[in-house]
């Protein structure tokens, strides 16, 4: 019977340690191929200063931001080179079979032969040219462009004649032009012909170009703007700006609606997918005919993306990463496969180790079992003890451990709720060394703390002592009243009275100053570098704060030691000093503590009223403004652990010290 256990176990620990291999292997697969980009032609220095991209089979056609172009093929090499715009920068790159269309902010719209560099046909636009879409089918070549505030488009027919050497001769023809009021965000060139084109106005519009006198003509409103629209078997499908994908019948009528957890800038049609750059960083890409998420790359959100006919570049940190849809979907699937895999290989690591200390190690097989043994005794014993105390754990746990470790790793990451994750090591920890808000503010940092700990423990004694001195009882309890209401009024309320009423342009201080015939001192208190901070170590005055709690300790001192000290000819001053302060000394070290880390983590009075502005920023806020204003939520964990761990070492510092002087 010994025996068969035994194999029992033996047979469980070999299958964790199976399990273990299996699934670390393919968290070691799943993170290799996570990582893995589609090859780009040359090294990266070819895309320093780029400012526009496309590649296609064996060709990469690179514009950069002083107007030049280069096509570079496999290898690298540069095949031709050419120089558009008087050194204005290249704003798109189209590549189409046979030529490549180049699009320059210098007002120039200019087609090459690929291969060769040969100009094939220029048109000079009356307007700064911002981007092109061409359709291969249809011959129609649209561009944006804008001139000051107003933004415009052109389309053109593309006619490819042969002369009479049987060469092709390009040129443009079919010119038509339409004036819009708001960005234009996309222009989709259908098969027949007619253009779609959407507007920052939400309002989307069709043109037929083949028309006697072509026009645009609304089609459909949306509820945000439109960033792609694209044409499918059985009618439309559009993206708007806030990620939900609509389809359309061939009448433009509503059938279906997709939401996506995504807010967009900008997307196109690549190969069956509307990939858009999405606006706090990465890449999303969206299957319009199964109508759901096919991937989604994480990038940052400094990072520059080019999306172009079939893929999509990401320069970021000098990083150039390549990817066309099928290389997207597989990242996207082995980062996921990564996330799940990993702390899974780690638990059966976990269950494999014990069960290997369980299986061959008797001692420490015994151990755990009269362990197991001796906390099933007490919880059988005190179970309505444990009862009472697990709902109060769980809801710790839940509410507060699990933020905590959830911010404290967040700290290693570019992260965005909803959106992205990029793993980015102690990054974010440099850039909050870096940060001179953050650093600049320590100082104001111990100048609260210094004070609102002096605040919080000396004026409450006094007072409490003061009450305690009071001898008639109506009196003392209406002392007491009077003092306590004051703490009913909300925080805010308190801090607005004390910036404008108190501080204010029409405070009452400036009003002192007038009266008493100091008109030059007048000043707005609370926006001033020299007088701002002083202000806010103000609020509050007179600073009661927690009296009760020390007004309470005092009264449970014994009446006894009052009459002992009373008749050794002890005064007042010397009973608070000799006898009270001492024996309140666990309510000082309490209000200390909780008054310590308050100070640390407030920032309420400074939002309310400066903003930070004035040399008053604190470290408190600045996260708070990396978190809210910025989004940055790795850089603002980050900053959390910097304040977790100088609260953490001030905290056992105090425990040292208290248990020296128990002692």
């Amino acid at each position: 019977m010994i025996k068969r256990k035994k194999y029992i176990k033996i047979i469980i620990t070999a299958l964790f340690g199976v399990m273990f291999i299996a699934t670390a292997i393919f968290s070691i697969f799943s993170g290799i191929n996570k990582n893995q980009t589609q090859k780009i032609n040359g090294n990266s220095d070819i895309y320093k200063n780029l400012s526009a991209f496309s590649t296609e089979k064996d060709l990469t056609g690179i514009g950069y931001t002083n107007g030049k172009f280069s096509m570079f093929n496999d290898d690298g090499d540069i095949l031709w080179t050419t120089v558009l715009g008087n050194g204005q920068p290249l704003n798109d790159v189209v590549m189409c079979d046979n030529f490549v269309i180049l699009v320059s902010e210098g007002r120039e719209v200019i087609a090459f032969d690929k291969n060769t560099g040969d100009k094939l046909m220029t048109f000079n636009m009356p307007f700064m040219a911002l981007s092109a879409a061409f359709n291969e089918k249809s011959g129609v070549l649209t561009v944006s462009g804008q001139i000051r505030n107003e933004y415009r488009f052109y389309i053109f027919n593309i006619h490819d004649t042969p002369d009479s050497n049987g060469e092709i001769n390009y040129r443009f023809s079919g010119r038509h032009e339409t004036q819009f009021a708001t960005k234009l965000y996309s222009m989709e060139n259908l098969d027949d012909g007619r253009v779609i084109v959407t507007g920052g106005n939400s309002v989307s519009y069709i043109v037929d170009i083949e028309a006697d006198s072509p026009s645009l003509k609304e089609i459909f409103v949306s509820d945000f703007p439109i960033i792609a629209v694209s044409e499918i078997s059985n009618g439309f499908v559009s993206m708007d700006i806030k990620g939900t994908a609509t389809y359309y019948d061939n009448d433009f009528k509503v059938l279906n609606k997709k939401s996506n957890s995504y807010e967009f800038d900008s997307a196109c049609l690549i190969s069956g997918q509307f990939v858009a750059k999405v606006k706090n960083g990465g890449v999303f890409g969206f299957d319009i005919n199964r109508g759901e998420k096919s991937f989604f790359i994480n990038s940052r959100y400094e990072s520059k993306i080019y999306l172009f006919s079939n893929g999509f570049l990401i320069n970021e940190n000098s990083e150039i990463r390549l990817y066309n849809v099928d290389i997207a979907k597989a990242v996207s699937y082995f980062s996921t496969a990564f996330k799940i895999s990993l702390p899974v290989s780690f638990l059966l690591l976990a269950a494999f180790v014990l069960m290997l200390l369980i299986t061959f190690m008797p001692k420490v097989n015994e151990f755990l079992k009269t362990e197991i043994i001796k906390f099933g005794l007490s919880l059988k014993n005190n179970k309505f003890v444990y009862l009472g105390l697990i709902p109060t754990f769980i809801l710790i746990i839940i509410f507060y451990y699990i933020p905590i470790s959830w911010g404290m790793g967040l700290s290693f990451f570019d992260y965005t709720a909803g959106e992205k994750a990029v793993f980015v090591g102690f990054q974010n920890f440099a850039a909050v060394m870096k940060n001179e808000y953050f650093w600049s503010g320590m100082g104001n940092m111990v100048i609260f703390l210094i004070t609102d700990i002096l605040k919080a423990i000396i004026p409450p004694i006094f007072f409490a002592e003061l009450i305690m001195a009071v001898k008639n009882k109506t009196v003392s309890f209406w002392m007491r009243v009077l003092l306590f209401v004051p703490g009913i009024l909300p925080g805010v309320a308190t801090t607005i009275v004390w910036m404008n009423g108190i501080f204010g342009n029409q405070g009452l201080v400036n009003d002192i100053l007038i009266k008493v015939g100091l008109p030059s001192y007048v000043q707005n208190w609370m926006f001033q570098s020299k007088t701002a901070l002083g202000s806010l170590l103000m609020f509050g005055f007179p600073w009661i704060g927690a009296y009760l709690i020390f007004y309470g300790a005092v009264m449970g001192l014994p009446t006894s030691m009052y009459e002992a000290a009373k008749l050794d000819g002890c005064g007042w001053f010397k009973r608070i000093f000799k006898f009270d302060i001492p024996l309140i000394l666990p309510q000082i070290k309490y209000i200390f503590i909780t008054s310590f880390i308050a100070s640390i983590q407030s920032f309420d009075r400074i939002y309310i009223t400066t903003q930070g502005e004035y040399n008053t920023g604190t470290p408190a806020l600045e996260m708070f403004f990396q978190l809210f204003k910025y989004n940055q939520y790795g850089i603002a964990s980050a900053m959390s652990v910097f304040l977790f761990l100088f609260l953490a070492i001030a905290t056992v510092l105090n425990f040292r010290m208290k248990s020296n002087t128990s002692d």
